[in-house]
């Protein structure tokens, strides 16, 4: 269970792009050949189901030296275009859509998700007396605002149950994509994320009485920017329904969480690739 809760926080994050956010892609490519054959069809159903397995390697923990290589099952269900089901948003529905002018597009969304990222003692030797951070349940708003190639994105995630971070979260993103030598889909962009005290403080700070049953110091991690990063993807369909895809994503600890007693390094990569089935 330990390899799948450390690898969890980068795969969802990398899921961003791969799990089809309405504004972020309307369908996943195709072939020059067959594409637009397939893509007409695919719009005519209520209903559309995109999976696949893979693997990663991703840190055990944030700040950890030790990666994990994982595998994992993802995908998306969605219905009309508005109501969807997948790993990283988890369950919700667009709420709006506004057109503004030709290739300018703003989707705004909401939804309820479980974020499986936590933290436990026996994760390290020296973090015992630390206690758990456990898993959280997150009520999420989320934007895109499309620009022909170009989409910026927008995210706040807030953690509901009390023996998670309870910490609320925002993300903005850039990303660029293109159709490159017919056949690869290839996406990417920086972005950087915000985080309140209790969420730096759960993942990334010493409360007094942790210091007192640890081996750290007391540690205050307060709000701001805690990352910033970029990430990347090439996506390619060898028939109208299968294909692969390769994922990166590169990010660097900031400000309070880059200081922490707890982190190894400050410097992460996450590498996640398989085989992706539209139905």
């Amino acid at each position: 269970m330990s390899l799948i809760r450390g690898a969890i926080p980068s795969i969802m994050f990398l899921l961003l792009t791969a799990t089809l956010p309405e504004a972020r892609a309307q369908d996943m490519p195709a072939p020059e050949a067959a594409g637009e054959q397939h893509k007409t069809a695919l719009e005519k159903k209520d209903w559309r189901i995109f999976g696949g397995v893979g693997t990663v390697i991703s840190p055990k923990y944030p700040g950890s030296k030790s990666y994990n290589f994982t595998p994992i099952p993802f995908g998306e269900i969605r219905y009309k275009g508005r109501f969807f089901l997948n790993p990283y948003y988890g369950l919700g529905a667009r709420f709006a859509r506004f057109e503004l002018g030709e290739g300018h597009e703003l989707s705004l969304s909401t939804s309820f998700r479980y974020a499986f990222g936590s933290r436990e003692e026996d994760e390290r030797a020296d973090f015992a007396g630390l206690g758990d951070v456990d898993g959280s349940v997150e009520w999420m708003v989320f934007g895109d605002y499309q620009l022909g190639d170009f989409n910026v994105g927008m995210e706040f995630s807030q953690g509901l149950n009390s023996s998670g971070h309870g910490g609320l979260r925002g993300t903005l993103s850039f990303e660029y994509g293109r159709r490159l030598f017919k056949f690869y889909d290839v996406q990417g962009g920086p972005f950087i994320t915000w985080a309140d005290n209790k969420y730096t403080r759960a993942y990334f700070g010493v409360t007094e009485e942790q210091a007192a049953a640890s081996s750290f110091d007391q540690y205050e991690a307060g709000a701001g920017f805690h990352k910033a990063g970029f990430k990347v993807n090439v996506i390619t369909f060898f028939t109208p329904r299968i294909g692969v895809y390769v994922l990166g994503l590169y990010s660097h600890l900031l400000n309070d969480a880059a200081h922490s007693p707890l982190i190894e390094t400050r410097d992460e990569a996450t590498v996640l690739a398989g085989i992706a089935y539209k139905f």
